[in-house]
């Protein structure tokens, strides 16, 4: 619906009513004051043949009051001898309103029309312009005495009425009908009322700026709120305006819902109730009381001097802006807002304004869809901002009580069955199992942790027909992700994987190979500066000789071979072994007690503080930053020391720290390996992939994470892909995957991506309402000013103009996803 505003002089009416274009609206821009108020005096003089109701009206203080009725009903209203709209009848389910500067006092009022009746009169609205709409017939039917602010409730007991009377004096809004009074008369129509659908623009003078929107007064608002309920004519309701629909929600993702409105225009949501936002940059919704007046907001903010004019929802009456770090630059911010018409810059609300300071929003929740998830998704945001970060933390760490049905019954399995003897269709198969679980599990944590585990124990496929194992052990990571560490360093020391990677296949008494031994202290446990030296690496090379593996399936040529963990007695060495560094003799053993020496070595390795030392600093770097924290590191050594390893407690010490929340909630400090970027992608795109398709579909998110450089089946080091994000910010790696990723926003069919469905589920309707929705989706809420215009700017496209509800928008959501994932703050981490 689209309704022709003006702004008001001190009583004048002017009409706001559903003009239709061409020559009507030339009309229009040249009716005089003059010629309406010549229509206004035959049409209240000599009209005839219409029923008439009169009534009478106690306004309480001088404003800008509107009145509305469908256009369709042909009805006429005079107030206190000022004809408001005629009897022109449209065909149309358009509203007339009628907007009159009226000061404090009683006012006759006239409602007419043909056959008009109550249930006519009841379309009949008024309300002080920028509050609640309320029908006549609800406030003047029954003779009661009403108390209401700008028509927004009805008290049923005039003892009610007194005691707010005498609370409020001469605030409070009485206004008295008589019905008694009422009479039918004849009148007669008259062709000059059409007149009264011509709109004039006066001038506005200084003193006509007063607050068109309204306040209540405070001591109503704290005495008593009362809504219109069971109405039998109004059909009850009434008395507040409520944005949106369903339970009130805290949330940075779309506007808080079940909020009631007290001013013509209010920031409704973003801050705490201490009025504090987050320094990193915030979100803020407001809502204004009547957008068919308002359609856009000016915005300014101080001390940045920042103004913004945003547009205002038509059907929720909602809009958006953001507050960004150089906004908050001195730990505050002022912000005004006030309710404008972008066609008539004559009309505006007075300006409201709202202080804020600025601090660290310590929820957890960018920490939580930035690191502990691969990227955040609609339903994942509004989950853990529910629920609060400990509880998603102490979940996340408990998979199993998980009820992940909705993943289960993708059956991802199915994607690495019946895996053939090649390795290209293996590596096909695992990375889209891999994605696939890291894309749809609600077992986040679970998945992060078990790749963080993979890479940590890195091996990869060489020279052998070891491919299956790729999919067990990676298996096995995820299934074991909070597991005791030395039972993780026994798996890896025992996978036929490892074996044949670090060539401790090779090794046997007399002619030992030495990368195995070399690399389970560098790399699996006391590190590179723990210590040991060349003496100790052959020792605990002779240790693992006989450790080997052995085809299960041997008859079965056309599938993916299977191997096991075996000893092999005659190849190891039975020595005893001096271990300087560890400053132990490990006692040689015989036969198949071999085997034991080795499990004798990894509990010790295990226990060892320089090993607990150093995997902490690859778990603080993988969860925190890429150079740890020195204070996060020792909360994660003192974790493992009083609970023997037990990676959910260390996890849960790191993660809940205070610390954490205070320092790691501020990113930047890391960014996405291309792997993660991948994943990322689908899920803020919102990518729907069934892996019955087969894995070829997932193709395209696997060549992301190897174009850039990031193949975790064909990388030949021993020391896993790097974690820190100098490895991955490198313009060979960012084109990499870019050039896949910009692709996939344009493939929505293939994907079935629907960003459009997304933002009009969340209720969304305007440009900056749409661009923070994504935002904070793809940058888990920490972005730039920078972006956020950029992003504005592509989905109003070159008219300028989005309509998401009206017209088809799918060629700027497709531009608005590609966009998202090449931004900057989308690749931090």
């Amino acid at each position: 619906m689209k309704i022709t505003r003006s702004r008001l002089l001190t009583v004048t009416p002017l009409i706001l009513a559903a003009v239709s274009n061409g020559a009507a609206a030339q009309e229009a821009a040249s009716a005089s004051s003059l010629l309406i108020q010549n229509a206004q005096t035959v049409n209240a003089d000599t009209a005839q043949g219409a029923t008439t109701i009169p009534l009478q009206i106690t306004i309480p203080d001088d404003g800008t009051y509107v009145f509305s009725a469908p256009a369709i009903s042909g009805i006429q209203l005079i107030v206190g001898g000022q004809s408001l709209f005629g009897s022109s009848v449209s065909s149309s389910d358009e509203t007339v309103k009628a907007l009159m500067s009226m000061t404090a006092g009683t006012f006759d009022v006239e409602v007419s029309g043909e056959g008009l009746t109550l249930a006519a009169l009841a379309d009949v609205t008024a309300n002080l312009l920028g509050m609640p709409e309320a029908s006549i017939v609800s406030i003047a039917s029954t003779g009661e005495t009403s108390v209401s602010s700008s028509f927004s409730a009805r008290v049923a007991s005039s003892s009610v009425a007194d005691a707010v009377t005498d609370a409020t004096a001469s605030t409070s809004v009485l206004t008295e009908v008589s019905t008694a009074s009422t009479n039918v008369r004849t009148t007669a129509t008259s062709e000059a009322a059409v007149v009264n659908n011509i709109i004039t623009v006066p001038s506005p003078g200084d003193n006509d700026r007063e607050n068109v929107g309204g306040i209540l007064r405070n001591t109503i608002r704290d005495a008593i709120t009362v809504a219109i309920a069971n109405d039998p004519v109004s059909g009850g309701g009434g008395g507040t305006v409520v944005v949106g629909d369903g339970e009130a929600q805290s949330s940075m993702l779309s506007p808080p819902t079940g909020v009631t409105l007290i001013e013509a225009v209010e920031i409704v949501g973003g801050a705490t109730d201490e009025g504090v936002v987050a320094s990193s940059g915030q979100t803020m919704f407001g809502a204004v009381m009547d957008p068919t007046t308002y359609d856009a907001v000016v915005v300014t903010i101080e001390p940045s001097g920042r103004t913004e004019t945003v547009d205002v929802g038509p059907t929720t009456g909602q809009f958006a802006f953001r507050l960004f770090p150089e906004d908050l630059a001195t730990g505050a911010a002022s912000v005004s807002v006030m309710g404008v018409d972008s066609a008539d810059a004559t009309i505006a609300t007075a300006p409201v304004t709202y202080d804020y300071t600025s601090g660290v929003v310590a929820d957890g929740l960018t920490v939580a869809l930035s690191r502990l998830t691969y990227g955040p998704t609609v339903d994942l945001y509004s989950r853990v901002r529910g629920m609060g970060f400990e509880n998603y933390v102490n979940e996340q760490l408990s998979p199993g009580s998980i009820r992940d049905a909705a993943f289960d019954a993708m059956d991802v399995d199915q994607l690495v069955e019946d895996l053939t003897n090649s390795f290209s269709g293996m590596q096909r198969r695992e990375m889209a199992h891999r994605i696939a679980w890291a894309a749809y599990s609600d077992k986040q944590l679970q998945e992060v942790m078990g790749d963080f585990w993979s890479n940590h124990f890195f091996a990869s496929t060489k020279n052998t027909r070891i491919y299956l194992q790729n999919v067990i052990d990676r298996q096995y990571y995820r299934d074991n992700a909070f597991g005791d560490f030395e039972d993780l360093l026994l798996y890896s020391a025992r996978s036929p994987l490892m074996s044949q990677f670090l060539d401790n296949d090779q090794s046997r008494v007399g002619n030992i190979n030495e990368n195995y031994g070399r690399e389970i202290l560098e790399l699996h446990t006391v590190g590179v500066d723990g210590g040991y030296g060349d003496e100790d690496v052959i020792a605990v090379s002779r240790i693992f000789t006989g450790w080997l593996y052995e085809r299960t399936n041997p008859n079965e040529d056309t599938l993916a071979q299977e191997f096991a963990f075996t000893f092999e007695s005659d190849r190891h060495d039975t020595d005893d072994k001096l271990i300087p560094f560890l400053n132990t003799t490990i006692t040689g053993r015989t036969g198949a007690a071999g085997v034991q020496e080795g499990e004798e070595l990894i509990a010790m390795l295990a226990d060892d503080p320089r090993t607990h030392e150093y995997v902490c600093g690859k778990i603080v770097q993988r969860f925190v930053a890429d150079v740890p924290p020195a204070e996060f590191v020792e909360i994660c050594t003192t974790t493992w020391a009083d609970t023997d390893g037990d990676m959910r407690e260390v996890l849960r010490d790191i993660l809940l720290a205070p610390a954490y929340l205070e320092g790691a909630a501020d990113r930047g400090t890391k960014s996405k390996t291309p792997y993660e970027y991948s994943i990322a992608v689908m899920r803020a795109l919102g990518v729907d992939i069934e892996p019955s398709d087969g894995f070829g579909i997932f193709r395209r998110f696997e060549n992301i994470s190897t174009d850039g450089g990031y193949d975790a089946l064909t990388f030949g080091l021993p020391t896993g892909l790097d974690e820190v994000g100098d490895a991955w910010t490198n313009s060979a790696s960012m084109l990499g995957v870019y050039r896949e990723a910009t692709e996939v926003a344009e493939l929505t069919n293939t994907y079935d991506i629907d960003l459009g469905a997304m933002t009009e589920e969340a209720g969304l309707e305007t440009a900056e309402e749409v661009a923070a929705f994504l935002l904070t989706i793809a940058t888990a809420d920490d972005y730039t000013l920078e972006e956020y215009e950029a992003m504005v700017t592509v989905l109003k496209g070159e008219d300028g103009i989005f309509e998401p509800l009206t017209s088809n928008e799918s060629s700027a959501f497709e531009q608005a996803g590609g966009l998202m994932i090449v931004l900057p703050s989308f690749y931090i981490q």
